[in-house]
């Protein structure tokens, strides 16, 4: 069939000699840099070049491949299945380097595209074309060894120990907040919803990097050390990541991911610990697979001559095609399997972050040495008393540190202050107020660092109003202060109680909202 390459980079290399060997004809290139265009043509025989893909006649493509950095393939896929929507004749095959895109709202509509537009549609998961891998899933479904209780392996990688070039992978303001979670780690949950024929439905994971700084010089390359003419690049997406992970059929799986382990070049181990017996393999020795069924011993299943990672390449593209010119369906990842997946590395992303934050909030809660408030549920510290008094010897202004959690519970419940009381948020996720006025109105404001939105860092709750907050839905904790002016004194709090807030203000949706969120 005839093929568009788009991308002139190393894996674009890994798909034209894949092509090659298996008997397309790759018909066009596509490359924004003009120099490495001409060389990737030259190199593959390739006739035609174009620097914008959307350049290249349909109509002189059976398929196009996708081969550029993750945070264009949504654009291109975009572009390609809307154009198989008005083309008359045939439908352009895809197939897209993996991950599918960065954004769970652009991976959904992807999916829908495909579905819209029919084209056949494949997403590069190749590490499934090794027979050993191939085998571990038929023994698994064939259930000869029982339900699989656990699943524990790693891949390690050192290509991003310094120094090295900077790239699209460090640019997490660019899209790329995930790194060895979505380079390499994608790789093992691909094969452990193909091999299990289940999808991942729990993650827990923590993320950390080797360094925190890397040092830019002005070609480009990446240093541990500081030197002139260096710039600080702060690695803000991860290298190292440990995870946990539940399957729909329950079965456990511990996954360590690292892309700074000396020695190891591109190494994946997996063992399948089942009922009735064990499969181990690793892409080191990819042609072997060990099998123990009984106690104390293990056999070794030989699967022929060792196959590597081009060799996948090639019996992928191969099943791909074969599958199109017979209108049969490929074991190439389809685009809902990758779609998931893209979710599953969205869950590793938010999981490490609720876990930062909760190593940040007993951080706080130990650092102010904060207590719960009684009455009002909020932790707490006392930050502030000015030593000025007025004429009847109130202090002037006090300030008090307070936090918010999801775990433990804490919030502020109703009450109603006798002085001015001034709002700070300080970090964290914002957090709501709920303002209840003397003519039945109610008011809500939301403290946070999403200017943008609405959110503000600071609000003043004028005397006498009835007061309460809580974070917002899905939020972890918030850190804030409260100024009260004159100084907080016990006689100028007084709590409101639920049966007084409904006699006042009847069942407003705003106050159903407020006891709802406090409980979930």
């Amino acid at each position: 069939m005839r093929v568009g390459i788009i991308g002139t980079g190393f894996i674009a290399e890994v798909h034209a000699g894949a092509l090659k060997a298996c008997g397309q004809e790759i018909v066009a290139a596509c490359g924004n840099i003009p120099d490495a265009l001409e060389a990737f043509a030259k190199k593959w025989g390739i006739p035609r070049e174009y620097q914008d893909y959307r350049d290249i006649p349909l109509d002189s493509l059976d398929a196009v491949h996708i081969c550029t950095p993750p945070n264009t393939h949504y654009a291109i896929v975009k572009y390609f299945l809307e154009k198989n929507r008005k083309t008359e004749t045939g439908k352009l095959a895809v197939i897209c380097e993996k991950p599918l895109c960065l954004d769970l709202k652009e991976g959904e509509e992807l999916v829908k595209l495909v579905a819209e537009s029919k084209a056949p549609f494949g997403v590069c998961f190749h590490n499934r074309f090794y027979p050993a891998v191939q085998k571990m899933r038929e023994i698994i479904q064939g259930g000869s060894l029982g339900n699989v209780l656990l699943v524990h392996g790693s891949y390690e990688q050192e290509f991003h120990i310094p120094p090295l070039p900077y790239s699209w992978r460090f640019d997490a303001e660019g899209g790329n907040h995930l790194r060895a979670v979505s380079e390499i780690g994608s790789h093992i949950f691909d094969l452990l919803q193909f091999i299990l024929k289940e999808p991942v439905t729990g993650v827990d994971a923590v993320f950390r990097n080797r360094k925190e700084e890397l040092y830019r010089d002005e070609s480009g390359m990446l240093w541990e050390e500081k030197g002139e003419g260096r710039l600080p690049v702060p690695m803000q997406n991860e290298d190292t990541a440990i995870l946990r992970l539940e399957m729909q059929g329950g079965t456990q799986a511990s996954i360590s991911l690292s892309e700074v382990s000396f020695g190891k070049l591109n190494h994946m181990d997996l063992q399948f610990i089942c009922e009735k017996g064990r499969l181990g393999w690793d892409n080191d020795r990819a042609d072997k697979l060990w099998i123990s069924t009984e106690k104390g011993s293990t056999r070794e299943l030989n699967l022929g001559m060792q196959p590597g990672y081009s060799d996948c390449f090639r019996e992928m593209f191969a099943d791909f095609y074969k599958a199109l010119s017979e209108g049969n369906v490929s074991a190439v990842a389809n685009v809902s399997e990758a779609y998931e997946n893209e979710k599953v590395c969205e869950m590793c992303y938010l999981s490490a972050l609720r876990t930062e934050k909760r190593k940040r909030k007993e951080f706080l809660i130990r650092h102010y040495a904060m207590e719960l408030l009684e009455g009002e549920h909020t932790f707490y510290s006392e930050c502030y008393h000015s030593p000025n008094r007025d004429a009847d010897g109130k202090m002037s202004v006090s300030t008090m540190y307070g936090l918010y959690c999801k775990e433990p519970r804490s919030y502020s419940d109703f009450h109603i202050l006798s002085h001015e009381e001034i709002w700070h948020f300080l970090e964290g996720d914002p957090f709501t107020l709920y303002l209840l006025y003397e003519d039945g109105s109610i008011e809500t404001v939301t403290l946070g660092p999403d200017l943008a939105s609405g959110q503000v860092l600071q609000y003043t709750v004028p005397v006498n109003v009835i007061q309460g907050a809580c974070l917002c839905p899905g939020g972890e904790y918030a850190l804030y202060s409260c100024t009260v002016v004159p100084a907080f004194t016990e006689d100028c709090f007084k709590t409101v109680g639920k049966e007084e807030l409904q006699a006042r203000y009847g069942e407003k949706k705003e106050l159903a909202e407020f006891f709802r969120w406090i409980k979930e």
